[in-house]
């Protein structure tokens, strides 16, 4: 017997919802709670389906653009017809269709108007503002835990993908330490340790206690993460050099990055704002595609006849302009925009940075 599909929702809120035709205004709310996890067989349920098959349903209408679309959905319906009934895939497929256009001629439109909005709040509170726009695709939260086993940040009432403010301020404040050791990764792990330790009558001495902990040998396998090659003479080198460079740092330099950024011990002086695209759209549909599994979820050896497993994810276009706010800009030492734009293009924000997502101009 054919099989159909259910989500874990009790009967009167899929009344509910039947009665507005599952037309969701909530992103977010949709890719958390009305899955179609259940299997069912003269409706009975029989089983759980696959997290691979339940994103590509629930990910379909969300595609921003409509050759995608377009593609997607019939190769998708294609594949499932060998197992599911063929009046119920008609059905779902009639109901994607339908949701994806009550989505692009409705639900953004309301999104919009409530960044714009937001856009109105934060115009009120902040004193310097800028834009920028995606050069990559943008996929901020990946890794946060999710039923779908891949993530992305939305807002939790209105669905829509944003940039978070601490994620804004990570990327600034490491900028602004690279800057400062000239993209050392030995002299970044020594001035970041001493920001966030800071403490501004304690300064001389946490920096002899560092000094201590370097010569006893405390960071030898900190420093050989950073660079496994270095042999023991090579490693006794560079633990001098390192010396040498925490006794030239200045207090001012560690302290106006505090001032700026914060620690544990104080607060940062510069407010900075969550980042919302000027306009929302869809999104894109991504893939990861790891090739070895069993050595990532067993522990095998890599091997070239392991299948490989196509994870996927939502990801925000190329060409996304978002709102940056921020306040208290006078206390940021240097040029903000010009900081965030390298910042943005040596570094990146989000996940997957290192394959050349999350940049932006």
């Amino acid at each position: 017997m054919p099989k159909t599909l259910s989500s874990v929702i009790s009967k009167n809120t899929k009344n509910a919802l039947s009665n507005l035709s599952w037309q969701i205004e909530n992103i977010a709310l949709l890719l958390n709670k009305y899955l179609d996890f259940l299997e069912l067989e003269n409706g009975k349920i029989s089983g759980v389906s696959e997290i691979s098959l339940v994103k590509t349903i629930s990910y379909l209408p969300l595609i921003k653009d409509d050759e995608v679309f377009n593609v997607a959905i019939k190769k998708v319906f294609k594949d499932l017809g060998k197992k599911y009934d063929r009046n119920f895939l008609d059905r779902l497929e009639k109901g994607i269709e339908a949701y994806r256009e009550v989505l692009k001629t409705k639900i953004y439109s309301q999104i919009n108007q409530y960044i714009e909005r937001q856009k109105n709040i934060q115009n009120s509170i902040a004193d310097t503002n800028m834009k920028f726009k995606t050069s990559s695709r943008l996929i901020v939260g990946l890794g946060s835990s999710s039923v779908l086993e891949t993530s992305i940040k939305l807002h939790h009432i209105y669905g829509v993908p944003y940039i978070p403010a601490s994620a804004i301020k990570g990327v600034l404040r490491a900028y602004k330490i690279w800057k400062l050791v000239n993209w050392d990764s030995f002299k970044y792990f020594i001035v970041e340790n001493l920001i966030e330790n800071y403490q501004s009558d304690k300064f001389n001495q946490q920096k002899e206690q560092f000094i201590g902990k370097i010569q006893d040998g405390n960071f030898d396998n900190k420093f050989k993460e950073i660079d496994k090659d270095l042999s023991k003479e090579e490693l006794e080198t560079k633990k001098q050099k390192l010396i040498g460079f925490i006794n030239s740092i200045s207090q001012k330099e560690i302290e106006k990055i505090v001032q700026i950024f914060g620690n544990q011990q104080q607060k940062g002086k510069l407010i900075i704002l969550d980042a919302y695209p000027i306009n929302f759209e869809g999104f894109d549909v991504d893939i990861m595609n790891p090739h070895f599994p069993d050595y990532y979820d067993k522990g095998e050896p890599p091997a070239d006849w392991q299948n490989p497993t196509p994870i996927t994810f939502l990801a925000v276009p190329t060409g996304t302009e978002f709102n940056f706010y921020f306040k208290n800009t006078q206390v940021y030492d240097g040029n903000l925009k010009k900081d965030l734009q390298k910042a943005f293009e040596n570094i990146g924000i989000g996940a997957k940075t290192t394959l050349g997502y999350g940049i932006l101009e």
